[in-house]
């Protein structure tokens, strides 16, 4: 038999890895006092399933398959109540490398919240895969001889904890307000799994994957050197931060958003027409695409992201259509195109900053500048943005934005950084 350390090496990795993907949980009443609970929600918990495309049609947890589909579409749309973040840490766990000796993960569920517990015993796994009762509470469940080396997994309230150490457990789901969801009978879920390896899939599955792989490391690591901080789990107060800082992230992807519409919606409406070829068109809508998965799927894009985005933008604005260079190009007789210029617009970039400014990288202050030097003309002011935007490293040669080869390169620069977002490549580029 395994070790109780053993195992719970592998639960607070289990326990990591979804927080990283799901990173919080919209019924957790204390982590929005005081904060508009939009973010998540309309109203309710069915509206925000609806807005992320779950699939409501079938009843959760009735049967594995069931369960095994509720899981995956948590994982894919980022879901986090406890029976979802349950399900997926148990389909999680039949997804890792098999241990030295068969190891289980099963959830259970008192009347009011989902956890799951990983154990050795053959004949509760096979049990737990119908429905019925489990236990009284949580004291006769460490009694039971079959789970001495147990372990609750507990995504819920980010805590991996032994079962035999239950009260410790309790505590700390009352740090978060929710300690009362901890009582009376415990019931099976009728979803146990045993860790033997399932293989990845999905681009969702591969990523929790990397996340465990890593997060177990760390716990073994932790467990060798005796650091306190060994399945300690996360405190509210570090969770409520963090959803601070999530708050942000995704109103600058909105703004981000916005401002890139507002830009795309300057361009020349020529090229959008029949028969016409509208590549600056086309990779503006890619990228807001982009940062629509973010917003959409509660991903977050990290500030090399966000700032690469934006210089993309800016300089798609530059490149010049239907035209030829000058023999002698210079920035006096460089053709003004509509969208650069619609940077000059006050509805483009507002008096008001957009939150995204809050990167130093992004600030648009010195075009807000030029907008109001009324002493300027119109060429003159075009010509200010054009230095402004080559001195951030966008488009350095004034031919590449006439050229063909300039043009292409720019275009597959974009094209680039969209894909990186994209199927495999997006394990890395959303964080």
């Amino acid at each position: 038999m395994l070790t109780s350390d053993d195992l719970l090496v592998i639960g607070a990795a289990i326990v990591r890895a979804v927080r990283r993907i799901i990173t919080h949980s919209e019924n957790m009443e204390g982590l929005y006092s005081n904060r508009n609970k939009s973010y998540y929600s309309n109203g309710s918990s069915r509206a925000l399933r609806e807005e992320r495309g779950m699939n409501l049609s079938f009843v959760r947890g009735t049967t594995k398959p069931h369960s095994i589909a509720w899981a995956r579409q948590a994982l894919s749309m980022g879901v986090g109540y406890c029976d979802e973040v349950s399900g997926v840490a148990t389909y999680l766990g039949s997804m890792l490398n098999p241990p030295e000796e068969p190891v289980y993960i099963s959830t259970i569920y008192f009347p009011g919240h989902v956890f799951c517990l990983i154990h050795q015993s053959q004949y509760l796994h096979r049990l737990w895969q119908g429905a019925g009762l489990v236990a009284k509470d949580l004291k006769d469940l460490s009694q039971n001889k079959e789970l001495k080396n147990a372990i609750i997994v507990d995504p819920w309230i980010y805590k991996a904890t032994k079962l035999s150490n239950y009260r410790k457990h309790i505590e700390h789901a009352e740090s978060y307000g929710v300690g009362g969801c901890y009582s009376g009978g415990i019931n099976s879920y009728a979803y146990s799994e045993e860790l033997r390896g399932n293989k990845a899939l999905t681009p969702e599955e591969r990523k929790i994957l990397r996340e465990f792989d890593k997060a177990y490391q760390d716990e073994v690591k932790k467990l060798s050197d005796h650091q306190s901080s060994f399945a300690k789990g996360k405190s509210f107060l570090s969770v409520k931060r963090g959803l601070a800082d999530e708050l942000t992230r995704r109103e600058q992807l909105k703004d981000l958003k916005l401002f890139i519409e507002r830009m795309a919606s300057k361009s020349s409406s020529w090229y959008s027409g029949w028969g016409h070829s509208d590549t600056k068109g086309e990779r503006y809508k890619e990228l807001i695409e982009c940062i629509e998965v973010a917003i959409k799927q509660y991903m977050n894009v990290n500030d090399a992201g966000l700032i690469d985005i934006f210089n993309k933008a800016l300089q798609l604005a530059l490149i010049v259509r239907g035209k030829s260079a000058p023999k002698t190009l210079s920035n006096g007789n460089l053709q003004m195109t509509k969208t650069a210029k619609g940077l000059l617009d006050p509805g483009v970039v507002t008096k008001n900053t957009y939150k995204f400014e809050r990167i130093p990288a992004m600030r648009l202050d010195h075009i807000r500048s030029i907008q109001f030097r009324s002493y300027l003309t119109d060429r003159e002011k075009y010509i200010e943005l054009v230095q402004y935007i080559r001195e951030r490293g966008v488009c350095p040669e004034l031919c590449n934005l006439y050229s063909s080869e300039g043009k292409s390169a720019s275009y597959k620069a974009v094209t680039d950084l969209v894909n990186r977002s994209q199927e495999e490549h997006s394990l890395e580029f959303y964080d």
